[in-house]
């Protein structure tokens, strides 16, 4: 069964995503995401930067989101049985993975060959990191996404990740169905590869998110029960802010004077335990939409759907269309993000009727002929 709340949820985390990298243009709120994440400057820019507000164009955290809600979704239809054949499922999941890529590829290449990447030097170093140029061998890694990303698009680093967690979701399941009645292993399981990840490997960091949502599904029965008298003892707006304090307990400890925190802004132990606390934050948020209707109630209303609905081909165009408009108008204007936010709307509806929608009736296509043929 279909849940449209969790539809919702990811069409806003696109949306946050695509605020995101409009934001970044702005040379005063990228300073939050360089080497000094203190050094945002200014009254509105620093309630932007370190208050829950950061939340509307918190990228990072977004991207946190769609691995917990592809693990949940994902792993749903396999909780008390596998497939007889796993093979469907990977044919179906490689076209619908790969096709909308290809394309977005195709589109990032034109814009960027299109619009002259040349900007005043004192834009943002975010805007400024995109070349001009098309490198062949970055390319191919783009098309392939399991050897690294980010040539001519930087959010297909989330897709390799994707791709593996979806290539690996067999072994997902049956971890996760092993460790249903452990919770306090599976937690250990779970944050255990996060704490290390900074000295070996974002691998260590980004695949367990994605089991933080398979374990969620094979235990759903367990932990909704639970879920329903513990929040409803703590109140339902007491749990929300719990959620948002843990989504936002980076930029929180960052507002922090720089004598209190100091060099450890930047260091391998703060992020760990940020990102433990965002991921905290993303799995509570996914049960109090599947515990509390009248959270969901939001997100099912027609605009959110529509994001929900376009959210793949939001998040796969728009960073390019981002960096063409902002070279074309030479940087940040105060004029640049309602601009962005429409052309960018516009461009994802195109792009979900020309390449989305074609790609997944193909790979259902693709995966009843495989079905038949095994």
């Amino acid at each position: 069964m279909r849940i449209h709340a969790l539809d919702g949820l990811r069409g806003v985390a696109a949306f946050s995503v695509l605020l995101h990298h409009t934001l970044l243009v702005n040379p005063s709120l990228v300073a939050a995401y360089g080497p000094d994440p203190q050094g945002v400057t200014g009254g509105i820019a620093r309630a932007l930067a370190y208050t829950p507000l950061h939340l509307l164009w918190a990228g990072p955290e977004a991207v946190v989101v769609f691995f917990v809600l592809s693990g949940y979704v994902l792993c749903l239809p396999y909780t008390e049985r596998d497939p007889a054949d796993w093979t469907p499922y990977f044919a179906r999941r490689a076209v619908r993975i790969y096709l909308p890529v290809w394309a977005a590829l195709a589109s990032a290449v034109v814009l960027t060959l299109v619009v002259e990447h040349t900007a005043d030097p004192g834009a943002s170093w975010w805007l400024l990191s995109h070349p001009g140029t098309i490198d062949g061998n970055g390319l191919l890694k783009d098309a392939l996404l399991l050897f690294g990303a980010g040539s001519v698009t930087t959010v297909l680093w989330s897709l390799q990740f994707e791709m593996i967690f979806s290539l690996l979701l067999p072994c997902y399941v049956a971890v996760s169905r092993l460790l249903a009645r452990r919770p306090i292993l599976a937690a250990l399981a779970i944050v255990a590869p996060m704490a290390i990840s900074p000295k070996v490997s974002p691998a260590l960091l980004f695949l367990p998110m994605f089991g933080a949502g398979t374990v969620l599904a094979c235990t759903r029965d367990r932990w909704h029960r639970w879920a329903v008298g513990a929040i409803h003892g703590l109140r339902r707006s007491a749990a929300w802010v719990l959620a948002v304090a843990l989504l936002s307990a980076k930029w929180l400890a960052l507002a922090l004077p720089a004598s209190v925190i100091g060099a450890h802004a930047t260091s391998a132990w703060f992020t760990a335990l940020a990102d433990v606390a965002i991921l905290g934050g993303a799995v509570l948020v996914l049960v109090l939409i599947l515990v509390l209707p009248g959270s969901a109630r939001p997100l099912e209303a027609r605009p959110v759907q529509w994001l929900g609905r376009h959210s793949y081909s939001l998040y796969l165009v728009h960073e390019p269309l981002v960096v063409a408009i902002a070279f074309a108008a030479g940087g940040w204007h105060a004029w640049l993000l309602p601009v962005v936010v429409v052309a960018a709307l516009a461009l994802a509806a195109a792009f979900h009727a020309v390449a989305e929608v074609p790609s997944i009736r193909l790979s259902r296509r693709v995966g009843g002929a495989v079905a038949a043929l095994r």
